[in-house]
């Protein structure tokens, strides 16, 4: 709710700056003076435009397809979780069948409880690193007895390697965010493009005022998206921990 709401007043402020501007250049400026520069601006403002348009087109495509891997990183270590905890069953020696399924739900609900509340502050929780690591000790320790517990031990193993490959994509996935510069190409493309705007005079304020907001409104929007998908377990959109909800409903 904070999120949004702070995206709301993002929103609203970047209208509330862009009327100041047209506003300012009303007062300083004569209507027949930016009608003599309609025919020049009209073309710059074109080009301009499709620029702009281009640029933050491909910023979202980007962290739109970030967010959606990051989604594919978490859903793919849910199943192997899941793999280690169904491979289990195969294996005769009960007490290590009975610790392996132990782990495979203290490790989903760290996942929900810990891990997830962390990397919405960009951190990783202490919890579900030491359950990840318990998995390592009780497989290293463990000699399978006969050809099945062999067989099905190497596959929980194969399924306990995925998980590695797969936390390991996870945590890199963190980190994804748009460079600093970058946000500031969009926000100074922003206030050119909306600037540009306050070139075609109309007689009628209000008209002008209207095409203003909703040029503004329309970049605003687009600008908070991205804000908001440029990571993906934080902010309005964001990543939850369903996967593995449905990892810990296989114990019942």
């Amino acid at each position: 709710m904070g999120d949004l709401l702070l995206s709301v007043i993002i929103l609203l402020g970047i209208i509330f700056l862009s009327l100041s501007g047209l506003a300012l250049i009303r007062r300083s400026v004569s209507i027949s003076t930016l009608e003599s520069h309609h025919e020049v601006a009209g073309f710059i403002y074109a080009v301009v435009g499709v620029v702009y348009a281009v640029l933050i087109a491909f910023v979202v495509l980007v962290v739109w397809e970030q967010f959606n891997t990051a989604n594919e990183k978490i859903e793919y270590e849910a199943a192997n979780t899941a793999g280690i905890y169904r491979n289990s069953f195969g294996i005769q020696d009960k007490e290590f069948q009975h610790k392996v399924q132990m782990l495979v739900k203290e490790y989903s609900v760290t996942m929900i409880q810990n891990e997830f509340p962390a990397m919405a502050n960009m951190e990783l929780s202490k919890e579900n690193r030491a359950v990840y690591n318990n998995f390592w000790k009780l497989f290293i320790g463990f000699i399978p007895q006969n050809e099945q517990d062999k067989f099905w031990y190497t596959k929980t193993v194969e399924s306990l390697e995925k998980l590695q490959e797969s936390r390991r994509l996870r945590l890199l996935s963190i980190d994804y965010g748009v460079p600093g510069y970058m946000w500031f190409v969009l926000v100074l493309g922003a206030v050119i493009t909306i600037g540009f705007s306050y070139l075609f005079g109309t007689k009628k304020m209000l008209a002008h005022a209207v095409m203003v907001i909703c040029l503004s409104g329309i970049i605003g929007l687009v600008l908070v998206l991205i804000d908001a998908l440029e990571h993906p377990f934080s902010g309005i959109i964001h990543i939850n921990h369903e996967s593995f909800a449905s990892v810990l409903r296989l114990f019942q």
